[in-house]
């Protein structure tokens, strides 16, 4: 499911932020319900419920944290590839001296 959602195109900030917003306000409506509930004639322990909707929306921010990180590092890669072009540009001698002095 979440490789559905990452493989049309590479989700913007807002995007993943909405997602951290949601999860987190998911765990904290849950904690905030009582963990016992008397239905008529029934009591339910929601306890183990609720601690496995918590669990399942941690890991779900597990995952986006690690795509986002994986997003960042790819752009840091690019502008890191664009800079050091750029720089070959401007000052191409120069820097072809200092990569040709760097690798000896």
């Amino acid at each position: 499911m979440v490789d559905k959602w990452y493989s049309k195109s590479a989700p913007s900030c807002l995007e993943f932020d909405e997602r951290f917003q949601h999860y987190t306000r998911t765990i904290f409506e849950v904690d905030s319900m009582p963990k016992i509930k008397d239905q008529d004639c029934i009591r339910l322990h929601m306890g183990p419920l609720a601690d496995g909707i918590k669990k399942h929306a941690e890991q779900w921010i597990k995952v986006h944290g690690e795509k986002l990180q994986e997003f960042a590092s790819e752009k840091m890669v690019s502008l890191q590839e664009l800079i050091v072009v750029s720089t070959c540009m401007e000052f191409p001698v120069s820097l072809n001296l200092l990569l040709v002095s760097v690798s000896v």
